[in-house]
């Protein structure tokens, strides 16, 4: 169950950090 969670919640970093990343590269 933990690794379950830890991994949903990586997967979701990983997806915050490529949606932010592709927003400054179209802002910049």
């Amino acid at each position: 169950m933990m690794r379950i969670l830890s991994t949903r919640s990586l997967l979701q970093t990983a997806l915050l950090l490529s949606i932010s990343e592709i927003c400054s590269g179209a802002a910049a």
